[in-house]
């Protein structure tokens, strides 16, 4: 099954990295960092309130389960990730908004 397919049946995603298409569905995410930008990307996540992140200096697979029955069992992660979703939606599509960025660009050039 794919992340975004668990997201449409409101399973939570296990992700070494944040899957943007998963957030926008609206799926809660536990991001165990381990390296490059997914200190970030975890933060981000932890910050929004769409989930969690773990320790990268090593977790059991206790945390892990603990981490994750706290993703599905207290409502604040769903709702930050359908909040969340909803203002993706509310975006204009990258179509709507080329020739503005192409025209600041050929300006600034």
């Amino acid at each position: 099954m794919t992340r975004v397919a668990a997201a449409a049946r409101g399973i939570p995603a296990i992700t070494h990295r944040v899957a943007h298409r998963v957030v926008a569905a609206a799926c809660t995410e536990l991001v165990p960092p381990l390296g490059t930008d997914q200190f970030y990307n975890g933060e981000a996540v932890a910050s929004a309130g769409v989930g969690g992140t773990l320790e990268p200096a090593g977790f059991s697979g206790d945390e892990v389960a603990a981490a994750v029955e706290r993703l599905l069992t207290e409502s604040s992660f769903r709702a930050a990730a359908g909040a969340l979703r909803r203002e993706i939606a509310a975006m204009p599509h990258p179509r709507d908004v080329l020739p503005t960025i192409m025209d600041v660009a050929r300006r600034a050039a």
